[in-house]
């Protein structure tokens, strides 16, 4: 990898500018890491630059993902991998076989697992994983993170009894006697994960390295973490020290809000790293029934779980409206859009880039009201290739309002695309492929799943570049293959203009550039 800003001359290229194909072969000019001219080559003067001819390559604005966890996708590439298991007993001998190399008292950690694809839809029980770990902690976390599955000595640690009540905005599993099963979802978890042992602050930064060379090898050249002011900071000094190969946008929490606005004027990381926004929970995940909805899921009475009440919501977006930050609310479930798009509307300052993290279930009102106020969607479409079936149980009739992205557009929504990450893998050509085909991996249902909600590959690309850009409000800046722009740019060797649906799963990443380096050369 480079590890300056050389002067690049990519020549024989083809350019999607993140709005629309340039046609022809153009030559991308990067300087100070600027994109400084995009034109035909005999067009471009530039002697003495480093010439790369890319023999038709395809040329984007650097990919960005718009909602990941980036240190817990570090640090995630070390636990137990859940995500693959058929059942819970598959889960328990993988666990086992982490914790036979595991020290003695040590917490084993595992994550991934998914109820959605075992046999029965019943959630596990911490005796499964007695069964086969008995002497130490377990901590199985859900792959939606929304949802934690232990075993009876992480719940002794713990302390957690069938005295113990639930938490606000959470809800420990019991018997019918009342006594902890072993799965605790939203803000229950927070009886158990604070016991585990953090990393250390060098463990910390090792993560954000891996998981960017991850990224970068993906084509990812920038994400929106979500996650707190400490990774900030961690991914500002990385930048001071040019060891960071992501353009960094990061949020902070609730209670952040004036050591964020300090770190804003301090501009500490540079263009590199920057924060955006203000990150607030709202609701779980339909996967875990723990979304919040308006009327109940399928088959029961539960309506999910609000993780803090309206008023508690409004205070904060206020909080942080008053300060300058826009909100980026989780919200999952309809009731909780709604309520999230209460508070943002109570709290004025629509022109602050305010986001819905998520926005799974919306009804059609609050569609128009997201564009009304000038909110945007940030959505991680690769969750249809896992939710189908999920959604068409727990919803019934109301799976249709799922990821509603050709109603967004067609309303004057802003759409900007994510993973999610580590909930689902970081590539980005699942969610291209999951929007505009809206099939699982497999090609099921082949009609496509409430298709008239699939958007064109152009949108889905722009959702992952300019839209991105525009919803932090970078679109001066980002997310363009334009002149004055930040020369962040992936190239596939292929047009993924051209390509079938299904082609877009196997896109080639030739290149990665962040700032004009070059981060990934394949």
């Amino acid at each position: 990898m480079t590890t300056d800003t050389e002067p690049i001359l990519l020549t024989d290229v083809r350019v999607f500018d993140g709005a629309a194909d340039r046609g022809g072969r153009l030559a991308v000019l990067l300087r100070g890491g600027i994109i400084e001219a995009v034109a035909p080559a005999a067009d471009v003067s530039a002697p003495g630059v480093r010439r790369i001819d890319l023999d038709g390559a395809f040329v984007l604005p650097g990919l960005t993902d718009s909602h990941m966890h980036v240190e817990l996708l570090g640090q995630g590439m070390l636990d137990v991998d859940l995500f693959d298991c058929g059942t819970p007993g598959q889960c328990a001998d993988r666990v086992a076989a982490r914790a036979a190399d595991t020290p003695a008292g040590e917490w084993v950690v595992a994550r991934g697992w998914r109820k959605s694809i075992w046999p029965t839809d019943d959630f596990p029980t911490a005796a499964i994983l007695d069964e086969k770990v008995a002497g130490r902690p377990v901590y199985c976390k859900s792959f939606d993170g929304h949802c934690a599955w232990v075993n009876s000595a992480a719940m002794a640690r713990a302390g957690v009894t069938a005295d113990t009540p639930d938490p606000d905005g959470g809800e420990i599993a019991r018997d019918e006697a009342g006594r902890p099963t072993g799965v605790f979802k939203e803000n229950a978890i927070g009886l158990i994960r604070p016991l585990i042992p953090q990393p250390t602050e060098p463990q910390q930064r090792e993560a954000i390295l891996r998981a960017q060379r991850h990224l970068n090898e993906l084509g990812i050249a920038g994400v929106h973490s979500m996650a707190d002011l400490a990774v900030h900071q961690r991914a500002a000094a990385l930048a001071r020290e040019g060891e960071l190969t992501l353009r960094f946008s990061a949020c902070c929490r609730p209670g952040e809000e004036a050591d964020a606005v300090r770190a804003r004027a301090a501009a500490s990381g540079g263009d590199l790293a920057r924060l955006v926004g203000v990150k607030m929970f709202l609701d779980g995940t339909v996967n875990t029934q723990s979304a919040a909805m308006f009327e109940p899921f399928t088959g029961g009475d539960s309506v999910g779980i609000l993780t803090q009440a309206p008023e508690a919501i409004r205070e904060k977006v206020a909080a942080a409206t008053a300060r300058g930050l826009p909100s980026f609310i989780h919200a999952i479930g309809d009731r909780a859009v709604s309520t999230a798009l209460d508070a943002i509307e109570s709290a004025g300052g629509t022109g602050l880039h305010h986001r819905i993290e998520h926005a799974q279930v919306v009804r059609v009102e609050d569609v128009r009201r997201m564009a009304r106020l000038g909110v945007a969607a940030s959505v991680q479409p690769c969750h249809i290739l896992t939710d189908i079936a999920v959604s068409e149980k727990y919803l019934g009739p109301r799976a249709g309002r799922s990821f509603v992205l050709r109603e967004m557009l067609d309303a004057g929504v802003m759409l900007a695309f994510g993973s999610d990450a580590p909930v689902v893998p970081a590539d980005a050509r699942h969610s291209l492929y999951a929007a505009v085909a809206r099939r699982n991996l497999a090609g099921s249902p082949p009609a496509g799943w409430h298709a008239e909600q699939r958007v064109t590959i152009a949108e889905a690309l722009r959702a992952f570049t300019l839209g991105a850009a525009e919803s932090i409000g970078a679109a001066g800046a980002l997310g363009r293959v334009a002149p004055g722009h930040a020369a962040d740019l992936t190239v596939f060797a292929e047009d993924p203009l051209a390509a079938a649906p299904s082609e877009l799963l196997t896109l080639t990443v030739r290149m990665t550039l962040v700032a004009g380096r070059i981060v990934h050369d394949a």
